[in-house]
């Protein structure tokens, strides 16, 4: 996992140890795909993406992307209860 630029497992979820060790390195990870190492190929460029929602996506290919630096003291405060 320490070479790894994602992870991407075929069971596990959001609290799983795979998804705790790509947070700490600050990896994408898409979990529980259910059929990820059968589809997936040794070598294969794929593109994770964890940006778009409440589910992760793996594309084919190497797509391009812009990364943006957020200030996080501009995001508002929110309501605690």
């Amino acid at each position: 996992m320490k070479r790894a630029a994602a992870i991407v497992t075929d069971h596990g979820g959001r609290t799983s140890h795979a998804a705790a060790v790509s947070g700490e390195r600050g990896r994408p990870a898409v979990m529980g795909t259910g059929d990820a190492t059968a589809t997936l190929q040794e070598g294969q460029e794929v593109t994770v993406s964890c940006a778009e929602g409440e589910r992760g996506h793996v594309y084919a290919g190497r797509l391009e992307f812009e990364a943006t630096q957020l200030d996080i003291g501009r995001i508002p405060a929110t309501r605690r209860r």
